[in-house]
């Protein structure tokens, strides 16, 4: 999860034509920005499915599926995707496993 401040000057530069030719890696790394301008949140709120630990972590407000979502075959049973799969139903969302 990424929370952008759209505002900051910085952020400026994050316009189509620069996102079209930097790699994955720049973007994934925040690489127009000085160390001192990425802030952090708490983990629960990009809570890695697989990693973190309930109680012992916390509680998950945010889920990041990280091996993969309940959206594909064979990750019906990953952690929490009981919950992916009753949100998804009561929406009305048509969906089955990739």
């Amino acid at each position: 999860m990424v929370l952008w401040n759209c505002g900051h000057p910085s952020n400026q530069q994050v316009i189509p034509s620069m996102v079209n030719k930097e790699t994955g890696k720049f973007m994934h790394r925040f690489s127009w920005l000085k160390d001192e301008e990425i802030g952090e949140i708490s983990h629960e709120w990009n809570w890695l499915e697989g990693w973190y630990k309930e109680p012992k972590d916390g509680k998950p407000k945010a889920i990041h599926f990280t091996e993969g979502g309940p959206w594909f075959k064979g990750k019906q049973d990953v952690d929490y995707a009981n919950l992916w799969i009753e949100t998804a139903n009561k929406t009305g969302t048509e969906w089955s496993p990739l």
